[in-house]
Parts: structure tokens; C-alpha cells; sequence
């Protein structure tokens, strides 16, 4: 199924499943980090984290947005993506 784009008058694939729109409750809950507080948590530098942001390879790209020109991480992923680098590191080792 098609659906035309209100922005641009495309028409774009219709999603197959719609994502749940999370609650304010939720909203207010998360929690985002910059750039620079993703690279504390990861040791890493603002360059190096940049470069995870927009990294080819989806599987080693940081679960971020942009929100203006600032790059923002939900906390909750991030825990997540370093969960999946560990494991993925623990069976490659």
C-alpha cells in the first residue's frame, strides 16, 4: 500500500505496522543525552562519537536523532547498544 507524503506530495510505502505513540507519562521519563555525555558514558571522544552517530553500518551506528543541529541518544538504547556490543564482542572473542 501507498500513502502520498504531506510534506513533499511523493507517494511513499505505507508502513506495514505503526509504531505505538508513547504516552507524556513516558515522554517525561526519558531521559536524553548530548554528544559529549554519550561519550563519557562510552569513554570515548566527541569526534569518535560522531563518527558512531553516522556510521555506514547500521549495526555499529549509536541509536540516535537529531533535535535541531544537537544530536540526541535516549539513555534506554544506549544501554541497549552497549549491551548488543558486549554480547556480539563476548561470541566473537
Amino acid at each position: 500500500m501507498h500513502r502520498i507524503c504531506a510534506l513533499c506530495n511523493r507517494v511513499r510505502p505505507m508502513a506495514t505496522a505503526q509504531r505505538p505513540q508513547p504516552s507524556a507519562g513516558e515522554l517525561a521519563g526519558l531521559k536524553l543525552l548530548t554528544a559529549e555525555q554519550t561519550g563519557t558514558v562510552l569513554g570515548l571522544s566527541r569526534t569518535q562519537v560522531r563518527r558512531y552517530l553516522t556510521h555506514p553500518d547500521s549495526t555499529q551506528r549509536l541509536p540516535a536523532f537529531r533535535l535541531g543541529s544537537r544530536w540526541c541518544v535516549s539513555a534506554h538504547l544506549l544501554d541497549d547498544w552497549i549491551a548488543a556490543h558486549v554480547a556480539r564482542t563476548e561470541v566473537v572473542a
